[in-house]
């Protein structure tokens, strides 16, 4: 009987782990100088969401899957080789995210943000 226990209970921890699944979240990345982005580098935590050349005045849009809770950081690199960088904001694995993010001369900022 101890081991019919011991057996459900790692069955039901297992499909509680199976069933736990990670949200989506979204960015759209705005660029509104007169540069071309030529990458733009996306971390929460150790996962990492990569985009390139967004031309001035245009925009990049990307889903990722969010594994982890963190800080949302954001790095751009110019192609005159200038780079500006700005902590987003904190997301949950537990909520759906979608963040607008404009880069601009006066900096980076959110300009519009859902959560579902």
């Amino acid at each position: 009987m101890k081991y019919f226990l011991t057996l459900v209970g790692l069955l039901l921890g297992t499909m509680f782990l199976f069933s736990c699944g990670h949200s989506r979240g979204s960015i759209v990345l705005i660029n509104k100088t007169d540069e071309t982005i030529v990458s733009a580098l996306i971390t929460i935590g150790e996962q990492q969401i990569a985009l390139e050349n967004i031309m001035p005045e245009t925009s990049k849009t990307q889903s990722y899957e969010i594994r982890v809770d963190g800080h949302l950081n954001l790095r751009v690199e110019f192609i005159s080789g200038k780079v500006i960088q700005k902590n987003i904001g904190y997301i949950t694995n537990d909520v759906e995210f979608r963040h607008e993010i404009t880069v601009s001369k006066s900096g980076i900022e959110v300009t519009d943000l859902e959560i579902k």
